[in-house]
């Protein structure tokens, strides 16, 4: 009985640990060709964006991480969410040549419509 608990445990953990994957990757899938298609990007330029949109995510978790165990005080994670934000798009800004005002309002479009 304990193995077939044990067993269903690990499999439930698996499918969930999956399935956060295949969204996470599909939602980077999603910002990358709206960025492509709305700024003309070339194959290097999405492996960039790419490349900082999963730096973002990932440090962004780690923040979160950090905020729920209670290791760094309010102001702390807050700056630490804007840099992680400032970074990302100055790699933005360098691949469009655009403004922060616009990017913003595209970072934030495109989110929900990739978030659906």
């Amino acid at each position: 009985m304990k193995k077939i608990l044990l067993l269903s445990a690990i499999i439930l953990v698996t499918v969930c640990a999956t399935g956060q994957e295949k969204k996470s990757d599909l939602m980077r899938k999603c910002y990358v060709e709206t960025a492509a298609a709305r700024y003309d990007l070339d194959e290097a330029q999405q492996k960039t964006l790419s490349e900082a949109y999963v730096a973002r995510k990932k440090t962004a978790n780690e923040i979160n991480k950090k905020k729920k165990s209670g290791e760094v005080s309010a102001e702390m994670i807050q700056s630490q969410k804007q840099a992680n934000y400032s970074t990302f798009m100055d790699v933005l800004k360098a691949l469009t040549g655009k403004k922060q005002r616009e990017l913003t309002a595209f970072d934030t479009e495109t989110y929900k419509k990739c978030a659906q």
